[in-house]
């Protein structure tokens, strides 16, 4: 075994995939800011930041075009009372 890889993992056909490869090293880094982690406010980010589907909006495509835009008061109603004024 070599940094988390096993023979049996390496060839049930996973080794081929990048995540496979990466994972290790991610766990590793996962488990040193995890223990670095002070308070349950950075806690809470973390977890946050670690769940399923927590990037997923930075997949969205920009509605602006389609003519759905907030305008800059109820942004700005929105971030002062925690969500936006529609």
């Amino acid at each position: 075994m070599c940094c988390g890889i096993t023979t049996q993992n390496a060839s049930s056909g996973l080794s081929g995939k990048q995540s496979f490869w990466d994972k290790p090293g991610i766990m590793a880094a996962q488990a040193q800011v995890e223990s670095s982690i002070s308070d349950s406010h950075q806690m809470a980010r973390f977890l946050a930041a670690r769940a399923p589907h927590s990037g997923d909006w930075l997949l969205a495509f920009p509605i602006s075009p389609c003519g759905l835009r907030l305008s800059d008061e109820a942004v700005r109603g929105g971030a002062e009372n925690g969500r936006p004024e529609i």
